[in-house]
């Protein structure tokens, strides 16, 4: 498969970037941030996340609503969203964030 962007890189089978870092960030972690009402679900996301090189938890959030504020004010640099959540779905909240911080990237 061939690369025509030369800004974009493959991951290896561990999330890592070639050169074994998880991020561009001169060695420091990929910051992330979870929305996700199920508290097993989020629990086991945050546990998954903590425990790999390269990675860090910067904040778990169970509703929609109450996150959107401290998520801005955290700047992570990967959110991760469920989708379908009470109240604010994680449509509107991405749409939320996109607007206020674009450079955040979501995963749904």
């Amino acid at each position: 498969m061939s690369n025509e962007n030369e800004d974009e890189m493959t991951l290896d089978d561990a999330g890592r970037r070639p050169g074994g870092e998880a991020s561009d960030s001169g060695g420091k972690p990929l910051r992330i941030a979870v929305v996700e009402d199920d508290k097993v679900t989020r629990d086991t996301v945050v546990q998954w996340i903590s425990h790999t090189p390269g990675f860090e938890v910067v904040g778990a959030f169970e509703d929609a609503t109450v996150a959107l504020a401290p998520v801005i004010k955290l700047m992570p640099d990967v959110l991760l969203v469920d989708v379908n959540m009470p109240g604010m779905s994680g449509i509107e909240f991405v749409s939320a964030v996109i607007s206020r911080a674009p450079n955040i990237q979501c995963m749904m």
